[in-house]
């Protein structure tokens, strides 16, 4: 009995310490929250509207371009600037979709090749029905034309000059606007005219969008630029500048300038906009989507968003009041391209290593499964880190190399330094460092989740701040295995007596401060997963708060039932469900994704979401080969489980820190695959970490191995 009622006042001070340890950690990263949602107000047109609006469109046009080369006209149009993601729903982006997106205010593409040209006749187009035929195929929710047809609804005008094709970019629902101008080259005096002809104007100025040579593209930019010569600076127009698409329609980034009077988005001191641009769908300066020029011409003309718009209005991101050059700005359309190119290449050698490390371990090569598991780990941490460095400016065969070998170098260390503390020490020390690279990045801003390897990229254009899903798997990953670490120590020195060549090392860690430390990790990396101001990851904080339950309740010892289970999966719902609450009373213009969803869910539009995601969920799942190799990787793993789950009984029996690990990684991965729309990567990364882990975790050392 006396030892019972110990036991149980261990328990309860270890609930305590949890409960406190727990507390602080929501409590700082809550403030750290607030500070970096809480800094300089972004400006918008908001409060100050405008009576016209002129659109530039060049498409093909791309910051590279405009490097170093005279186009003073042009520049003067060119204020607040930033990158434009040209995405839609397809890989490729043509001129007609990116119009199209533009005048839905939500993405929209034509998937049948014989709607790529858009027909029709005078100040009309023929292509609204094949669009709205797509949209709702697509469940984006768009409506082709809703710029227009607001535009219209409000008694203003419209005018287009260019080719057949940006008439969508302004027309109303029936496929018109008021007037369109298709025929010739504009001159200088023409685009003036056209330009005060209407509330509303579209002057489309073609010569890039086909690619060519430096020297074809400069003189193409020279006439454009020559033509602009007439428009002067209008104080009640805003003028916006972008490319629909991208040079031959390729999968990159273009270009997006906005200008405006001294009475909308600057102080009265300052002549033009001059800064990076973001939004709140993009919620990261220096980006912005084409679906966020149509809320921006309907906000600054000072009327009413449509819910069909799922963009936000651009504005003048916080702390960015110098002027960001063509350079800085080429550059990173640079950095983006080279990501785009390096990531098959550099994934595919994680598949492989991975997959070598997973096989020799079934093989029963433990020598050789244990060599690969520290190099596997630290691979994640050394794409993520690649983006502290300009690795855009160096060769792509050399980076696709150089990441392997400095991730055998960072695993030799481990290896050396810490292998006396057990032999699964250097995989845990390396989990740890993932952990921390990728919470530290998060606090602070995210710039390594953007333009890495494993994090997003603008020209998907499926999340720009927060966590992607491959982050969001392996934070995950990495964090069981760092709120193990303290069992794994005991656990070691209680088999000391058993195995003593194992481990030249012990440390008994308190079971009360093991609890306190699983709990503190446990709920930092909920905070850093769940919260807006972070990773704002819905499908994440689904999966983990059931894994957090599940960890703590395996090991407190309590018998892991039905019942509880649907409790911990109430408790990621409940979750969610109070931090989209949180997320849906800010204003709609500073919302994360989860409040625009919970919005949608609101007003009863959440089921397209819901099925779009599920659309993409399968899609992933057959679009790529690789896609195929991860399905064979799990498949093998759970076969292997089952082939040696006498094995895994035997090595989890008085290990309770084993079957917490399999309890969360099992669970995380389920739920992660069931509810993010990246499908089966999300446990597949997280292989990257729980098949080196159960490696060396399964497969000690034989006698002749160590010297014994």
């Amino acid at each position: 009995m006396p030892s019972i009622e110990r036991s149980r006042s261990t328990g309860r001070q270890a609930a305590r310490w949890a409960g406190v340890v727990g507390a602080l950690a929501v409590v700082l990263l809550a403030v750290l929250g607030v500070a970096r949602s809480s800094g300089p107000s972004t400006r918008t047109l908001r409060d100050a509207p405008v009576d016209r609006v002129l659109i530039v469109s060049v498409p093909g046009l791309q910051w590279q371009d405009l490097d170093g080369i005279e186009t003073p006209y042009l520049d003067a149009l060119l204020g607040g600037r930033a990158l434009l993601s040209v995405r839609t729903v397809q890989a490729r982006t043509t001129t007609l979709d990116g119009y199209l997106t533009l005048g839905a205010g939500n993405r929209v593409a034509l998937t049948d090749a014989r709607d790529t040209v858009a027909g029709g006749e005078g100040r009309c187009t023929d292509v609204v029905p094949a669009a709205a035929a797509a949209a709702d195929d697509q469940l984006s929710g768009a409506e082709p034309g809703a710029l227009g047809q607001a535009l219209t609804d409000a008694g203003l005008t419209t005018a287009v000059w260019g080719g057949r094709a940006a008439i969508a970019a302004l027309m109303d629902t029936q496929g018109c606007v008021l007037s369109a101008y298709t025929d010739g080259s504009p001159t200088a005096a023409d685009v003036a005219e056209v330009a005060d002809s209407a509330s509303v104007v579209l002057v489309e100025l073609t010569g890039l969008e086909a690619g060519g040579t430096a020297a074809e593209r400069a003189a193409a930019l020279g006439r454009i630029d020559a033509a602009l010569a007439a428009i002067t600076d209008d104080p009640a127009r805003l003028s916006i500048v972008l490319a629909p698409s991208a040079p031959e329609e390729a999968s990159e980034v273009t270009v997006l300038g906005v200008r405006t009077s001294t009475r909308a988005l600057v102080d009265a001191t300052a002549p033009t906009i001059d800064g990076l641009l973001s939004s709140g769908t993009t919620r990261r300066a220096g980006y912005v989507t084409m679906a966020d020029v149509a809320p921006t011409v309907l906000t600054a003309l000072g009327l009413d968003v449509p819910s069909s718009m799922n963009g936000t209005e651009i504005r003048l991101a916080s702390g960015t009041g110098d002027r960001a050059g063509e350079t800085t700005l080429a550059d990173l359309s640079d950095r983006v391209a080279f990501r785009d190119r390096a990531v098959g290449p550099v994934s595919v050698v994680l598949v492989v290593l991975m997959s070598l490390c997973g096989l020799a371990g079934l093989a029963r090569r433990a020598r050789l499964a244990r060599m690969l598991a520290p190099i596997v780990v630290a691979y994640p941490s050394v794409t993520f880190l690649a983006g502290l460095v300009a690795a855009h400016h160096l060769p792509l065969d050399f980076v696709v190399v150089a990441v392997p070998v400095v991730s055998i170098a960072v695993a030799t260390v481990a290896v050396a330094s810490w292998s006396r503390w057990g032999r699964w020490a250097p995989v845990a020390v390396l989990s740890t460092g993932c952990w921390l690279v990728l919470v530290v990045d998060i606090v602070s801003g995210g710039r390594l989740q953007i333009n890495t390897v494993l994090g997003y990229t603008p020209t998907i254009a499926g999340r720009f701040q927060g966590f992607g899903n491959l982050a969001s798997g392996l934070v995950v990953a990495s964090a069981i295995v760092v709120a193990l670490v303290p069992f794994l120590l005991n656990e070691e020195q209680r088999m000391a007596g058993r195995d003593r060549a194992t481990t030249s090392f012990r440390i008994a860690v308190p079971r009360r401060i093991a609890l306190g430390w699983a709990a503190w990790v446990g709920v930092v990396t909920l905070v850093v997963v769940a919260a807006p101001a972070f990773g704002s990851d819905v499908g994440g904080t689904l999966a983990i708060v059931p894994a957090l339950v599940l960890v703590g309740l395996v090991l407190a010892e309590r018998r892991v039932g039905a019942r509880r289970v649907l409790l911990a999966l109430g408790a990621g719902v409940a979750v969610v469900v109070a931090l989209a609450a949180a997320d849906l009373a800010r204003p709609a213009s500073s919302r994360t994704h989860l409040g625009r969803f919970a919005d949608r869910l609101v007003s009863g539009d959440g089921g397209d979401v819901l099925a779009r995601k599920l659309q993409g969920n399968l899609a992933i799942l057959t679009s790529s080969f690789w896609s195929f190799v991860l399905l064979g990787i799990l498949v093998l793993a759970a076969v292997a489980a089952w082939r040696w789950r006498r094995r895994l009984v035997a090595a989890t029996a008085d290990r309770t820190s084993m079957r917490a690990f399999l309890v969360a990684a099992a669970t995380t991965g389920v739920l992660g695959m069931a509810l993010n729309d990246s499908g089966i990567v999300v446990p597949g990364i997280m292989l990257a970490i729980v098949v080196p882990f159960l490696v060396v975790c399964t497969f000690p050392p034989a006698a002749r191995e160590r010297g014994g």
